[in-house]
C-alpha cells in the first residue's frame, strides 16, 4: 500500500499455482464489521476504485499484478476491509482482509530525479 496526493494505491499480485488459467470475471471491494453480533445482519459498505489497471488474469503457474486507487480512507479497529477476485466460469475466488492498522501503514510515495 501507499499514499500520495490523497489517494491510497493497493497494488496486488495473484499467484497461480494452478496449471489451469485463471480468468477473472470482477474484484469486489468492501468494508465490514469484523464481528457479527448474534441475530444481526453484517453491515457491509462497497467501495470503488477512482482507476485500476487492467487485469484479465493469471496463466497456469505464473503470477499477475493489478494495482488500484482508491480515495484516502481509513476505518475503525472494529472494521476491516475486504478484497476479493472472481473467476470467470469458476469457483476459485481468493480474498484478502486488510485492518484499519494496516492501511494507517501506508507509505507516501516519493517521486524524485535524483540517482
Amino acid at each position: 500500500m501507499a499514499e500520495k496526493g490523497g489517494l491510497l494505491f493497493l497494488l496486488l499480485a495473484v499467484d497461480n499455482n494452478s496449471t489451469v488459467d485463471y480468468l477473472s470475471e470482477n474484484w469486489n471491494f468492501t468494508v465490514q464489521d469484523k464481528r457479527q453480533p448474534k441475530r444481526t445482519a453484517i453491515r457491509s459498505l462497497g467501495m470503488d476504485p477512482v482507476s485500476s489497471t487492467s487485469f484479465d488474469g493469471v496463466p497456469g503457474k505464473s503470477a499477475s499484478m493489478a494495482v488500484f486507487a482508491f480515495p484516502g480512507f481509513t476505518i475503525s479497529d472494529a472494521k476491516k476491509f475486504k478484497i476479493q477476485v472472481f473467476e470467470k466460469n469458476g469457483d476459485r475466488n481468493p480474498g484478502l482482509e486488510i485492518s484499519g492498522r494496516e492501511l494507517l501503514k501506508a507509505e507516501p510515495i516519493l517521486i524524485s530525479n535524483q540517482k
